[in-house]
């Protein structure tokens, strides 16, 4: 299983890991984090990658490749991925978004002020024009200033990743029962999957499986495997969902059709010769739940450590020559730290 994370269509930086799917188990190392290793993509997935960049427009991203005889397949494309452990990475993602971003609104302030590590060919325009052009004015409009002293900070941009967190889980299970099967009638098309996040929809779930859980209880066969690996995942899914009050974005359900029926319409067979109306149902569907990804105590501290750090290296007093933000009382309510 290869996690392979890219930073516009020339930069990709790749990570194995043993997939969960082999025997259930994630390998994780002492601080709870799973366990990866850096690995060296091949010619033809480097140009996966970069055709990754430019076919979903999305100048950072991360796909998952999976390595079978001798060829590579992509299975999935998540909207900015980022790597949780590596600071080389770090370090390059900032400097490529830099030079993206001037290099579309800009262009003179990269050869005027380069960054000390490589520089990369600028973006292609397919992804400045589709990412980029429409966010920020016309370059025409952008007047280069004349000297130094002529500058205007305009914003200050950061990339951050949150904090320690708690390992993120997922649950899968195929379920037939109709009473889950009825939740997808919330959509208007039989094959979309529905996305279970609102506080009252999950309180609506979580007495569905309550009930399920209690009637397996009292009346199916114990010694039955199929029985007991039912029961095994409802009871996981009903303690994660009771585990604490519904808030955030802590617990997030997804129900995915994977087999439909046609079944006729209520009031629809009229005696005549015409075959009466149906609709399609789902029969079977992909059950999957995840939840944990919350701060951690260490996480808390960081993320105060980290906005006191920025603030006061933006604002630092009235030391001269401290920070490099000087602003009136007035206008520092435009910092703004989500």
């Amino acid at each position: 299983d290869v996690k392979v994370y890219a930073v516009g269509p020339e930069y990709a930086h790749a990570e194995a890991r043993k997939s969960p799917v082999v025997d259930g188990k994630v390998i994780r190392n002492a601080r709870g984090k799973e366990l990866r290793y850096p690995l060296i993509l091949n010619n033809d997935e480097k140009e996966i990658a970069r055709k990754v960049v430019l076919a979903f427009g999305q100048t950072l991203c991360g796909f998952d490749l999976l390595r079978s005889e001798g060829r590579s397949y992509v299975c999935d494309v998540n909207g900015w991925s980022f790597v949780k452990d590596s600071h080389k990475f770090w370090a390059d993602s900032a400097n490529l978004l830099r030079q993206y971003c001037l290099h579309a609104i800009c262009p003179h302030h990269v050869e005027r002020h380069p960054q000390g590590a490589p520089q990369v060919p600028p973006p292609n325009r397919t992804i400045r024009d589709s990412v980029l052009q429409d966010v920020v004015p016309p370059r025409a409009s952008l007047q280069a200033p004349t000297g130094a002293e002529e500058s205007e900070l305009l914003c200050v941009i950061g990339l951050t990743r949150h904090g320690d967190r708690t390992p993120k889980q997922k649950l899968k299970m195929k379920t037939t029962e109709p009473r889950l099967l009825a939740l997808l009638g919330k959509n208007k098309d039989a094959r979309a999957e529905l996305k279970i996040k609102k506080i009252r929809a999950m309180e609506e779930l979580t007495q569905i499986v309550s009930r399920l859980v209690e009637e397996k209880l009292r009346a199916a066969d114990p010694s039955s495997e199929r029985y007991e690996e039912d029961l095994d995942k409802l009871l996981t899914v009903q303690q994660v969902l009771q585990s604490h009050p519904f808030s955030g974005i802590n617990r997030k359900v997804q129900i995915k059709p994977s087999k439909w029926a046609a079944v006729p319409e209520a009031g629809s067979a009229d005696g005549g010769a015409a075959p009466p109306a149906s609709r399609e149902v789902a029969v079977e569907a992909l059950f999957i739940l995840k939840w944990g990804g919350e701060l951690t105590a260490l996480g808390e501290a960081q993320a105060e450590y980290l906005g006191a750090k920025f603030r006061n290296s933006l604002y630092p007093g009235d030391e001269v020559g401290g920070g490099v933000l000087r602003l009136h009382s007035t206008y520092r309510h435009d910092l703004k730290i989500y």
